[in-house]
This record gives C-alpha cells, structure tokens and sequence, in this order.
C-alpha cells in the first residue's frame, strides 16, 4: 500500500483507471496534494471534471486543476501503478468508481482494452 507523509501528486484525465485512483486514494485516506488534468479538452470530460470536483469538495479535498505548474519534487511524487499494487481490475475499478457514488466518466471507453 503506498505509505507517504508528503501529499501524493495525482495526474488525472477523467477516465476510468484515473477516477478509480483517485477513489482509492481517498478511501485510502492518502494525503493528496494536487490532482492535475492532464485529459483532452472535450465537452464531456470537463462536465465530468466538475462532477468528480463537487464529490472531492464533499470529501475537503482541493479541486482538480488545470495545466499547473508542476515542480520535479510533486511529480516525484506521483504514485506509481496503484491499482496494480492494490490489484483492481479494470471491473473493479468501474465498480469502485460506483461504490464511492460517481458516474462512470464518458471516457469509459478508452482504457477497456487494457484490463
């Protein structure tokens, strides 16, 4: 399990295998510093962006941000494959993105083939 006292830097594009991090990080009661978009500008993202920062606001945790600035120390510390470690499959990915109350995000598809 990842084990760190510095706030985690997250990089976030608003698909599947992101949201569930972000959901495991949070359940995990992970510091997190910043979570930086990372994702294409398209219409169904953003509106999926703001519907995963009105859950993070709920949770008191900082919105997701676009195009920050990012020092080699946050970037340093991004977590490296935690669904991996933790073993979620892209199945329980989807299913934690559920749980935690968020839709699934429109990019569903793009990471399917990658279970």
């Amino acid at each position: 399990m990842i084990k760190t006292q510095a706030p985690v830097t997250m990089l976030y594009r608003g698909d599947v295998r992101d949201t569930a991090i972000l959901v495991g990080l949070v359940q995990a009661k992970i510091p997190i510093g910043i979570i930086a978009f990372t994702g294409p500008f398209e219409s169904e993202t953003l509106e999926y962006l703001h519907v995963v920062n009105l859950w993070l606001a709920g949770k008191n945790i900082m919105p997701i941000v676009i195009h920050p600035y990012l020092s080699y120390e946050q970037l340093a510390r991004t977590p490296s494959s935690p669904l991996q470690e933790w073993g979620w499959s892209l199945q329980e990915c989807r299913l934690a993105i559920k749980l935690a109350g968020l839709p699934l995000p429109s990019r569903d598809q793009v990471n399917q083939t990658k279970s």
